[in-house]
């Protein structure tokens, strides 16, 4: 299973976001059958290496049990202008 197609507002590495709540949206791909999201977990970091290091300093959801992937509000911090931010996003599925 993967996930993909990371967007923030619809867009691939947007340049400008003007809300404070920017919408989240990705994709789950699997070459198995009846594969399902069940849960989800977005981190949001102000560096990749944060990111990378599984710390998100602007927001860390935990686990929401919900099988939205599309249009999920961020609800962290108030996000600064002119700064950019790193997301990423784990998801549980009817497979584990």
């Amino acid at each position: 299973m993967t996930v993909g197609s990371l967007r923030t507002e619809g867009q691939v590495t947007p340049l400008s976001i003007e809300s404070q709540h920017p919408r989240l949206s990705w994709i789950i791909s699997s070459d198995q059958r009846d594969v399902m999201q069940t849960a989800y977990h977005i981190l949001v970091a102000t560096s990749p290496e944060k990111l990378a290091a599984g710390e998100g300093d602007l927001w860390d959801s935990g686990r929401v049990s919900s099988d939205r992937s599309v249009w999920v509000p961020y609800e962290g911090k108030e996000l600064a202008d002119n700064t950019r931010c790193y997301w990423k996003v784990k998801v549980y599925t009817t497979r584990g």
